[in-house]
């Protein structure tokens, strides 16, 4: 690519990012906000919630957990793959569509004695947090490389940031103030909500020349 002309730039990104691409800053961080509660809920919650809820010895949590973790590689590769067949924005927006509606029955096949069916809630979760492997294509691919890097930082960071990195805490306080053990699947559904709400609004670069 050719050197970018200095000419009108600010010397602060930050400024330019916000003032000149605010539109897609926040799209991208809504985006964003579905792989920032699925991963925190599903991968770091709850191993301490099947404990907590189902009485599961920590071993067993944890097992599952590394397994589900390991399954989650597999899907990011498989998922990226895939993107550049069918179209990245149309992988998000499918499975954040389908986590509005599943991520309730999920939680229900986790909340069982059964480690095996532990397994299988949280997989069907590795499945739709998997989709997000084509997520930072989709971020680079939305914005203009003049302000590429900044705009990208700060959607992804603020969205996972605030939303993940407290989306243990907002799980737990859900349950306990619903008394609910399978609250956080409507915290995981609405951040999929918002997602998919998203997709609306990006274009899908698969196939075509980075602009």
């Amino acid at each position: 690519e050719e050197p970018l002309p200095r000419e009108g730039t600010s010397r602060l990104p930050l400024v330019d990012a916000v003032t000149t691409h605010g539109r897609e800053i926040v799209v991208l961080a809504a985006l964003t906000a579905f792989n920032a509660v699925v991963f925190y809920v599903s991968f770091v919650y709850v191993p301490n919630w099947l404990q907590l809820e189902d009485g599961m010895a920590p071993d067993a949590a944890l097992g599952i957990n590394t397994a589900n973790m390991m399954l989650l590689i597999a899907a990011l590769l498989f998922f990226g793959w895939l993107s550049d067949h069918i179209g990245r924005v149309r992988i998000l927006a499918v499975a954040t569509f389908l986590a509005i509606f599943l991520s309730w029955p999920l939680f229900w096949v986790m909340h069982h004695d059964d480690p095996w069916l532990a397994f299988l809630g949280q997989a069907g979760f590795v499945m739709l947090a998997g989709a997000y492997g084509v997520l930072p294509t989709v971020m680079v691919e939305a914005v203009d490389r003049r302000i590429r890097v900044t705009a990208v930082a700060i959607a992804f960071n603020v969205s996972m940031g605030l939303l993940g990195g407290l989306a243990p805490l907002i799980a737990g306080a859900l349950i306990s103030a619903t008394g609910a053990p399978l609250a956080p699947a409507f915290f995981v559904a609405a951040a999929g909500a918002i997602s998919f709400v998203s997709t609306r609004f990006l274009a899908d670069g698969a196939g075509r020349p980075l602009r």
